[in-house]
């Protein structure tokens, strides 16, 4: 499972409007996927990732890897606990004068039994 998701930065700082094309579709169990964000408005990079996991003792992965030239962020997700897993995702950017600001949490559902 594959999922592109473009990343659209409008406005000025500290007022930046960040729109995604999409929200990460859900993974069903015993399966691997990635989904990568990429910024389609120039003057802008990704400087970092932070992930959340719900329930935090959930055995599924998720990783993620940045390019050389910050424009695009893969996360690979592998669902291969039988519990519900949620994870948030916040990304990290920073326009050309070096101000970070971050992302709204779009979340990631790993399918499994029952609530986390």
């Amino acid at each position: 499972m594959h999922q592109e998701i473009s990343v659209k930065i409008k406005g000025k700082f500290p007022n930046y409007k960040i729109k995604f094309s999409a929200d990460p579709e859900p993974v069903p169990r015993k399966t691997r996927a990635t989904f990568k964000y990429t910024i389609e408005s120039s003057g802008f990079r990704i400087v970092a990732v932070n992930l959340q996991r719900e329930p935090f003792h959930s055995k599924d992965e998720l990783t993620w890897t940045l390019p050389a030239d910050r424009t695009s962020v893969t996360l690979e997700d592998v669902n291969k606990d039988k519990i519900r897993t949620f994870f948030g995702i916040v990304i990290v950017f920073e326009d050309a004068l070096g101000n970070q600001f971050s992302s709204a949490d779009p979340q990631v559902e790993n399918e499994g039994l029952g609530p986390p």
